[in-house]
């Protein structure tokens, strides 16, 4: 019965809305400071009317066009380039670029917008990688998760023989 439910909502849905981008995130793998990259990615329109972007960066390490029209059923290929300062801190990095709907009044809309995740790791001189990130921390923090780890398992471990010693004074 669920299924047919589901079937109904599908078919008395009004439209889907064919536009995506490829690739999901622009990840620029290790980078170096003061040298320039190039990346692209592709804004996809399934549907049959043209669409117009306005197209903004959250830095102005990123250079990519402002604006873009895709013509219906068709593919627009857009070039984005890293250009990374000299003088700049190694660790990970996360920018964004930010794609906006400009067709007022049409049946298509991203909301607010849809963001392009741009991702890199500035490594310091001698490839030594100075920003190891877990759950948005440094290097420095790996020690005390490790060791979190470690006494977690040792509390579980004490645990489940603490119970099993119960359990042999029952019976």
């Amino acid at each position: 019965m669920k299924l047919i439910y589901l079937f109904l909502f599908f078919l008395l849905c009004p439209g889907v809305y064919a536009v995506g981008l490829s690739p999901s995130k622009l990840d620029f793998g290790e980078v170096k400071p003061g040298e320039n990259y190039e990346g692209n990615f592709l804004i996809i329109n399934e549907k049959s009317n043209e669409l117009e972007f306005e197209i903004e960066t959250t830095s102005d390490w990123i250079e990519v066009g402002k604006e873009v029209s895709v013509g219906g059923n068709s593919i627009e290929e857009l070039e984005v380039k890293l250009n990374i300062p000299k003088n700049v801190e190694s660790g990970e990095y996360e920018k964004i670029i930010l794609i906006k709907n400009k067709n007022e009044g049409s049946d298509f809309s991203f909301g607010k917008g849809v963001g392009l995740k741009v991702n890199f790791l500035i490594k310091e001189e001698g490839n030594k990688i100075t920003g190891y990130s877990i759950a948005g921390g440094k290097k420095s923090d790996l020690g005390l998760w490790i060791t979190g780890g470690i006494l977690g398992v040792l509390a579980l471990i004490f645990v489940i023989f603490r119970r099993k010693r119960r359990l042999e004074n029952i019976y």
